[in-house]
């Protein structure tokens, strides 16, 4: 609950199919869960969730700050946002390697943009899902915990539209998996070039990031 007095909280809605996209069948199941707390005393919209342990290994973190273009609650104006999360990746927590993707708003409403390499073992695929959960695997708008948030702008929409029609268009079963990269996480990094995102974070607890996709949409370097 923000010091506005409204909360943050969204139904969470599944997503179905769209012929000629990456946007996969619902399915079931529950996500990992995460709170949050509100920036309402500043001003801003957005959610801020403390980050992982990082045992000291911070080197190239970014403090978590909306950006300029975040609004106060009532505005009439259409506000989209684009929200970096992550959560411990499938060699657990101990490895200190995390998997991230984009919880994002735009035209269409939310979504989850997000890389995997288990649909379609050896292959790294990215998808869409519409509305706060992924119907591929735990990503959710709560799961995990918060890296980078734009903030919520209307400047946004546009960005976050160029995502998500990367993330529906990527050429899935054609760029080779790896776990140094490119995987899940060289896809998180790729959809945010594409919206003109550029987070800073750290490229070891976030192994493949920074590391160019060179597929879709993606651009040759970022």
């Amino acid at each position: 609950m923000s010091d506005f007095g409204f909360s943050f909280c969204d139904p969470i809605p599944f997503g179905g199919w769209e012929p000629g996209t990456n946007v996969p069948p619902p399915r079931g199941g529950s996500s990992l869960g995460g709170g949050s707390g509100g920036l309402g005393g500043f001003g801003f919209t957005g959610c801020i969730t403390p980050p992982p342990p990082s045992f000291g290994l911070t080197g190239g973190d970014s403090p978590i700050v909306p950006s300029l273009g975040c609004v106060t609650p009532g505005s009439t104006d259409r506000q989209c946002f684009a929200k970096l999360r992550a959560r411990p990746g499938n060699f657990g927590w101990w490895a200190l390697i995390y998997h991230a993707w984009w919880y994002v708003k735009g035209s269409e409403g939310k979504g989850i943009i997000s890389g995997d390499g288990s649909r379609q073992p050896g292959y790294l695929n990215a998808y869409y899902s519409a509305g706060t959960r992924s119907t591929v695997n735990a990503d959710s708008r709560t799961a995990g915990w918060l890296v980078w948030d734009s903030g919520e702008s209307s400047v946004h929409c546009e960005r976050v539209d160029r995502m998500v029609r990367a993330a529906k268009t990527f050429p899935n079963g054609t760029v080779i998996y790896g776990i140094a990269g490119p995987n899940s996480n060289s896809i998180a990094g790729c959809m945010g070039a594409v919206g003109g995102f550029h987070p800073r974070i750290n490229s070891w607890l976030y192994a493949g990031f920074n590391q160019p996709v060179g597929a879709g949409d993606c651009p040759p370097g970022y």
